[in-house]
Parts: C-alpha cells; sequence; structure tokens
C-alpha cells in the first residue's frame, strides 16, 4: 500500500493538482481587474476631462532629461512627482513654463512631492497624517461646469525593516486619511504608492469605508512596481475615486529609470445636479 504513493506519477499529479488550486486561488484575487468587456464607453462628449501624469521617480534615479521628455510627450493637465527632492527639482525646472501652478515638498528622505499643474489650485496644502516625515498632498481643483475636484496623493510606509515593522503605520495614515475624505461632499480622487495590491484586506477595507471606487476595476491590473518584472510587477500605485468620476483612460508608460513606471490616467465627472 506504502509504494502506492511513492510511485512517480503519484506526486506528479499530486504536484499539478495543488498547482491548479493555487492557480484558481490567485485567480479568485485578480478577476475582478480584468476586462471581460468587448465594449468600451464614450467619453469624445464629455468637456469636464482631466489628465493625470503620475511616477514614483526613485530619488536615487539621476534620469532627469527623461522625465521631462516623458512630461512634454504627454502633456498632461496635471503632473505629480513622487520621492523628489531638490536636485530633481531643480532638474526638471524647466517644465515650470508650461505648468505655472505648482506646489513643492522637496524631502531627502524618499518621501518628495512635487505637483505641476496647468490648472489653477484652488487650494494645495501638505498634510501630514501619521509623521512629520510623510506628506500627503492635498489639492482641490474646480473643474467646468463649476465642479470641484478633490485630489489625495498618499505615499504610506511599506512595512519593512528599513520602513516600519509591521504595516501599522501604514494602515493608521489611511485610516487617518478616510475619515478626512468623509467630511467631504465634493467629488475625491485618491492615488498614487500605497504600497499595498488592491485586494489586500486594508486596501479592500479603506475602499469600503471611504465609499470610493477602484479605478483599475474590470479594467486591469496595471502592475507598476518593481518596474523591471513588467507583467511580473505588483499593482500597488492605485487610483479611487467618488461615484460622479469616471476614468476614462489609465495606462503603464515607458520606464523612465525608476522602480516604478509612470501611470497616466484621464478622469472625467459625470454630469449631474451633485456638486
Amino acid at each position: 500500500m506504502l509504494s502506492f504513493f511513492w510511485e512517480p506519477w503519484f506526486f506528479f499529479i499530486v504536484l499539478q493538482a495543488l498547482l491548479f488550486i493555487s492557480f484558481l486561488v490567485q485567480f479568485y484575487f485578480i478577476y475582478p481587474f480584468i476586462n471581460f468587456s468587448l465594449t468600451k464607453k464614450d467619453f469624445s462628449t464629455s468637456s469636464d476631462t482631466l489628465s493625470v501624469l503620475s511616477i514614483n521617480v526613485h530619488q536615487n534615479n539621476n534620469k532627469y532629461s527623461a522625465l521631462v521628455d516623458l512630461i512634454k510627450k504627454t502633456d498632461s493637465d496635471i503632473v505629480f512627482t513622487m520621492e523628489t527632492n531638490k536636485i530633481w527639482e531643480e532638474n526638471i525646472s524647466e517644465i515650470e513654463s508650461i505648468y505655472p501652478y505648482t506646489k513643492k515638498v522637496a524631502l531627502e528622505n524618499m518621501y518628495g512631492m512635487h505637483v505641476y499643474s496647468k490648472r489653477e489650485l484652488l487650494l494645495s496644502e501638505v498634510l501630514f497624517l501619521k509623521s512629520d516625515e510623510r506628506p500627503t498632498m492635498h489639492l482641490k481643483i474646480e473643474m467646468q461646469k463649476d465642479r470641484v475636484l478633490h485630489f489625495f496623493w498618499v505615499h504610506p510606509p511599506p512595512p519593512s525593516p528599513t520602513e516600519a515593522d509591521t504595516s501599522k503605520p501604514k494602515d493608521t495614515e489611511l485610516a487617518i486619511l478616510w475619515k478626512k475624505i468623509s467630511k467631504i461632499s465634493n467629488d475625491v480622487i485618491v492615488t498614487w504608492d500605497f504600497n499595498s495590491v488592491a485586494w489586500s484586506e486594508w486596501i479592500k477595507k479603506f475602499q469600503a469605508l471611504s465609499q470610493l471606487k477602484d479605478g483599475r476595476r474590470w479594467r486591469w491590473l496595471y502592475p507598476s512596481c518593481p518596474a523591471k518584472f513588467g507583467s511580473f510587477a505588483f499593482p500597488i500605485d492605485l487610483l479611487f475615486h467618488s461615484k460622479w468620476v469616471e476614468v476614462s483612460k489609465l495606462e503603464t508608460l515607458e520606464n523612465i529609470g525608476s522602480d516604478h513606471l509612470p501611470i497616466y490616467f484621464e478622469i472625467w465627472v459625470i454630469p449631474t445636479k451633485h456638486s
């Protein structure tokens, strides 16, 4: 009887079964991010559109001209950079002739943030939700038809030996953020480096509490980090939006030398009496 379980073919069957079960488990997590639809929404008639380029440049990366070229190529309404310090600020300063409205937080601790906008910023404030070393950017932009859009760019710390022993600091920051969002009656977008995948328990809890939609859902995963892994990277640069906002385009762009791929997206506000 024991010899039956030691047959090579028996181990092969068990291994294949375990691999198939593993596939099913992984597919369960990612299937909500696969686009099964053959039709696309038509956003061509919308005038309330806004294009955004977001990129975690990786502070030690020195390919400044690659970022400048990408910014000029996409010609986005708003450019947001993360991990940008004073050196990065100086080396991409030429784009300020295109983007007159700016908010700069140059830091040397890998948590710097810069915003460059063609549209006037009704509000641009830096929030320190949990630590005075990690900013969160809050912008307020007036769309057409008197619609106001609130942007929150976040960068909570990952659980790692060099950052935090557990995910508690990150979880606390997101908890503080959703409480702040709950007090806003206007349209909201929360985006960027969450250091967590969209199907993690805490991200799902954050989404449920904030009542925000996942911009990737039924679209694709758009993995972005580590950039060199391509399709095998992790989707940790996330995008959430309120119900009166639609994501008309979302894509990762070519690598500029960072450990994150740039992400470009276009949004529009749904015509409604909501204000």
